[in-house]
């Protein structure tokens, strides 16, 4: 009956979250940012989905979470220093 009540968000070994840096915003088009993720080299080529609610801006520190494959940005993190 327990595992009724707990939910099983991740499946696979892989991270569901991760933090990264706000490499470009794209406000029409094809909208979204690009993300350069903590320990790559340069920002992704992709644009990922956003949270609307929040005003984004190039070198935005960036918690994102992994939905269907894919990332979205969800918040802004201040800076630990």
């Amino acid at each position: 009956m327990d595992e009724l009540f707990t939910p099983q968000i991740q499946t696979s070994g892989d991270n569901l979250f991760r933090m990264g840096t706000v490499g470009s915003v794209y406000t029409s088009g094809t909208k979204g940012v690009t993300v350069k993720f903590d320990g790559e080299s340069s920002a992704s080529s992709k644009r990922f989905k956003c949270n609307t609610s929040v005003s984004f801006a190039a070198n935005d520190r960036v918690l994102c979470c992994k939905v269907g494959g894919t990332w979205v940005v969800l918040c802004k993190v201040g800076d630990p220093t």
